[in-house]
């Protein structure tokens, strides 16, 4: 018998076919990667606006929470210096009113002890014409503290609308 030595048959060679199916395959892969870093950057990038976001509202509530103490404090003094500024015009017309009971009175005496009629008509056109002059310095002087005092509690306020204006105008600015 003679010896036959048994070769190994050579490796195959790849055919074109499966050549392209592996360089199908390479591309799917890679793809596959770079698909895979996109979507892990845009995660990143969502999950940063999202704390951005979250900072903003956060910041505006302090902000909203912080104009609204702002506002009622305003309001508060506003509403003291209105007070004390009626009790003010309340105490000047009591002052008013007790002086021209007295000059009422004081007139009213008088006339009793006038002898004529034109006496007693001369003296109450002087007391109607002396009140008229009262009653309207005291109208003026009223009507001046009024407007004193409107003025006093509009400062609060209007610092108040002014700040507001402020920070609805600091986003434009920006």
């Amino acid at each position: 018998m003679s010896a036959r030595k048994t070769r190994k048959a050579p490796a195959k060679a790849a055919s074109p076919v499966e050549t392209v199916v592996k360089a199908g395959e390479d591309v799917v892969a890679a793809a596959a990667e770079v698909g895979s870093e996109g979507y892990e950057r845009v995660v990143a990038m969502t999950e940063e606006q999202v704390e951005k976001a979250k900072a903003a509202v956060v910041e505006g509530y302090d902000d909203l929470k912080t104009v609204g103490a702002d506002n009622l404090n305003a309001v508060l003094q506003a509403g003291n210096i209105l007070s004390s500024g009626v009790e003010a015009v309340g105490a000047e017309l009591a002052a008013y009113s007790q002086s021209s009971i007295k000059s009422s009175v004081a007139a009213a005496e008088a006339m009793l002890g006038c002898t004529s009629v034109t006496e007693a008509v001369k003296m109450q056109a002087a007391f109607v014409q002396d009140s008229y002059k009262e009653f309207m310095g005291e109208a003026g002087k009223v009507s001046a503290m009024a407007a004193k005092t409107a003025n006093k509690a509009a400062v609060p306020l209007n610092a108040c609308v002014n700040h507001a204006v402020k920070m609805m105008l600091k986003p434009l600015a920006a």
